[in-house]
């Protein structure tokens, strides 16, 4: 892509499995944090409202 501001040059391959279950509100937060974690993000484990 490119614009007059930038060019952007990348190659992007899903990595994404399809699934036909049903997926639980707790699976799917544990896929949302390990997508996540592969971006670099770091996992903060927050327990109390202290913390």
């Amino acid at each position: 892509m490119e614009t007059p501001e930038a060019t952007v040059v990348a190659e992007y391959s899903s990595v994404a499995e399809k699934s036909v279950a049903y997926q639980s509100e707790a699976s799917l937060e544990l896929a949302f944090i390990e997508q996540l974690q592969k971006q670099a993000y770091e996992y903060l484990p927050i327990k109390t409202e202290a913390d």
